[in-house]
């Protein structure tokens, strides 16, 4: 199992003094950030476009702030992508410092948070699109499909939504240039099976009128993936089994 990546984001009502409440809180973002970069976007300009970017100090990580929403990306190197406990264990330092942040920029109330992971897992010596086929979509055809890919979504504890994306997912080397038209040039190196879990508290903010996302929430979506990760995600793929 490899984790290639991780996407946190989390949601407020517009901050339209965003620029200023950021310089004026920069020194508590140097623990694992560098200095951030103020973009020059018009303030009329949609507010979901990012203000403000920054980078963690060994470039592993981006910080990106709109008047409405943060998200915190990273990509794993080989020290941690085949440890979720060390992906886990770095999350959590730096989402509670971005949390506790914007828990001071903010006006009013956290809208709702996610965390999206995404994975491949290699070990399965079965046809990726074969064991998807079999295992989770029991597909009876007598066409065998090139490729599969297939979502499914659950509502969890009156709040959570758990979306989980399988498919296959293939990996080329060689290009054709812009213009060139000769055929054959593209050799597949690998086919695996790839998983994007995104567990986010969005059901809970669409169904209540008077819901507030806190970092409680944060830690139970974080909770919610290392279950999936380290209890279910195999079951789901050998068996087609998957109980919350």
């Amino acid at each position: 199992m490899i984790i290639q990546n991780t996407n946190f984001n989390i949601f407020y009502p517009k901050i339209p003094n965003l620029r200023r409440k950021v310089v004026d809180y920069e020194e508590k973002f140097t623990t694992f950030f560098l200095p951030f970069k103020i973009l020059p976007i018009p303030d009329d300009a949609p507010e979901e476009i990012p203000r403000i970017m920054m980078s963690t100090i060994n470039g592993h990580s981006s910080l990106n702030l709109s008047l409405t929403g943060a998200a915190f990306t990273t990509n794993y190197d080989e020290k941690f992508n085949y440890d979720w406990e060390k992906c886990l264990g770095y999350l959590n330092d730096r989402i509670i410092k971005v949390y506790d942040i914007l828990d001071t920029l903010k006006q009013d109330r956290f809208l709702f948070s996610g965390l999206l992971t995404q994975i491949f897992i290699n070990e399965f010596t079965e046809n990726p699109v074969d064991l998807i086929q079999n295992k989770i979509l029991k597909l009876n055809s007598k066409t065998t499909p090139f490729d599969v890919d297939c979502k499914i979504t659950f509502v969890y504890e009156k709040n959570y939504y758990i979306n989980i994306n399988v498919s296959n997912v293939r990996f080329f080397e060689g290009l054709i240039p812009c213009g060139v038209t000769t055929s054959g040039t593209l050799q597949e190196k690998a086919n695996t099976v790839g998983i994007t879990i995104d567990i986010n508290d969005r059901y809970g903010f669409n169904y209540d009128k008077d819901y507030t996302s806190d970092y409680a929430k944060i830690q139970k979506i974080l909770e919610i993936t290392t279950d999936i990760i380290n209890n279910k995600l195999n079951k789901l793929i050998t068996e087609g089994v998957f109980d919350l």
